[in-house]
Parts: C-alpha cells; sequence; structure tokens
C-alpha cells in the first residue's frame, strides 16, 4: 500500500464523518462499486458516485450521523482490509447502535474502485491476502496500521515478512 493510498483511505473517512460526501467520494474512482450483499440479508451493490450517494443518503436516513471509525487496515497490494467500527443513533428511536464490518477495498492507482463489506473476518483478510497480483512466489509483504482514536499518535504502521507456503 503506498503512503498515498492509506492518506487517501484517511481523507476519506475523515470526510464522510464530517459531512463532506464530495470529499470523502474525490477518494474514490468514479466507477466505484460499493457492494453490500455479504454485510446485510438485503443488501445491494451500489454503482458510480450516484450509487454511493444512494447509499449514504439511505444510511443517514436510519442512522443520521454515522460514523466510522477505521481501526485495522492490512495492505494486500492493490487491495486493503479494514476493520472498521460504525456508530450511530437510530433516526426513529434515538437509540445508540454499534457494529464492527470488514470492509475489502480494491484499488485502482490509490483511488478505490471497490468496496465490498463483509461481516467474517476470515472471509474477508482471505480476500486480501490471498490476492496474487503483488505476491512474488518466494516471499510476500504484508503492512498493517493500527488506529487509535486517542493518544497524540494517530495510528502506528507495523511491516511484516511471511514466506509462503
Amino acid at each position: 500500500m503506498s503512503q498515498r493510498s492509506l492518506e487517501n483511505f484517511r481523507r476519506g473517512t475523515t470526510a464522510y464523518n464530517e459531512g463532506d460526501w464530495e470529499a470523502a467520494l474525490a477518494m474514490m474512482d468514479p466507477d466505484v462499486e460499493v457492494d453490500l450483499t455479504r454485510a446485510a440479508p438485503d443488501g445491494e451493490t451500489y454503482r458510480g458516485y450516484e450509487g454511493v450517494k444512494t447509499f449514504w443518503r439511505m444510511l443517514a436516513g436510519v442512522f443520521g450521523a454515522l460514523r466510522v471509525e477505521p481501526e485495522e487496515i492490512i495492505d494486500g497490494g492493490d487491495r486493503l482490509f479494514a476493520r472498521v467500527r460504525l456508530r450511530g443513533t437510530g433516526q426513529t428511536s434515538g437509540a445508540l447502535t454499534e457494529d464492527v464490518l470488514y470492509q475489502v477495498i480494491s484499488l485502482r492507482g490509490d483511488r478505490a474502485i471497490r468496496l465490498e463489506f463483509v461481516r467474517d473476518r476470515a472471509e474477508a483478510s482471505s480476500a486480501v491476502t490471498s490476492c496474487p497480483s503483488r505476491m512474488s512466489s518466494r516471499r510476500r509483504s504484508v503492512s498493517m496500521v493500527a488506529f487509535s482514536s486517542s493518544g497524540a499518535r494517530p495510528y502506528q504502521r507495523l511491516r511484516f515478512v511471511r514466506r509462503a507456503i
């Protein structure tokens, strides 16, 4: 993952949380797809900027200001794995809600071209770590970024090298 990809992910998430949808969309490819079919029983796939805005309007109608808090990112070359915590308040009930989802983010250059939301960590991480596009037959490099919402350092970057089996 390039530093620019990580920065774009952070910028896009921050922009979304601040309600700046145009800035968040700028971190995505115009042909982006957001696939919710593995995260919700009635999940759909939204395409392009207008599709993403339709999805975000639906979320805002249910949760109001939904916050996305990245807790972990794993680099798989042209795919990222992200563990995100979602926090919101029901528009009708006023009930606080919290959930954890996993994202598989496919990149075109440094911009997201596809975001898949998945409930199962193993399924999401295997989609990233099995990605052959930037793996050599002898070794593969995996970078992990752990995020923290408190403290002076917003994130810490760790680098791992694993041998292929």
